[in-house]
């Protein structure tokens, strides 16, 4: 765990977790939990500083991530559009195919998709909306590579 002081910027310790209250309090959506800090560096934490705490509970290296806009609620259930080839030879086109996905933790603007979607697929993040069916054909568009036109003077 991380913890930092708002009257020390910029300094970061750490810290350990011992003990966890088993009740949380419904109207903060919060837990209290003691934490002990191993060095108290040139004695500069005081009592009744308040400190904002970082805990990671685990780390999932292999998580599917995709942007929030990914996401296309519908009927209670979440759904991300693919792009995927079809066709052979010279009829071959990418096309837009719709699929049920289940979410897991939010983090910003990013969603863990848990199932649903593996690692290879090609998830459409904007212009959903104009893809009414299956089957719909879709064209990539990287914004790394669109020329930004120069501010008008």
């Amino acid at each position: 765990m991380r913890v930092q002081v708002d009257a020390l910027p910029g300094e970061t310790f750490d810290a350990r977790v011992i003990a966890v209250d088993p009740l949380l309090d419904a109207n903060g959506r919060s837990i209290a939990v003691r934490a002990e800090m191993p060095v108290n560096r040139n004695s500069a934490l005081r009592p009744g500083m308040f400190a904002r705490v970082l805990t990671v509970f685990s780390v999932d290296d292999a998580a599917l991530v995709v942007p929030e806009e990914a996401l296309v609620p519908q009927a209670g259930k979440q759904f991300v559009f693919l792009a995927s080839e079809e066709g052979e030879g010279d009829a071959r086109k990418l096309v837009s195919r719709r699929v049920e996905v289940e979410v897991g933790v939010r983090r910003g603007s990013s969603v863990q998709i848990v199932k649903g979607i593996s690692p290879a697929d090609t998830v459409v993040v904007a212009g959903q909306q104009r893809l009414q069916r299956d089957g719909t054909a879709v064209r990539v568009v990287d914004m790394a590579r669109v020329a930004v036109p120069p501010p008008a003077n």
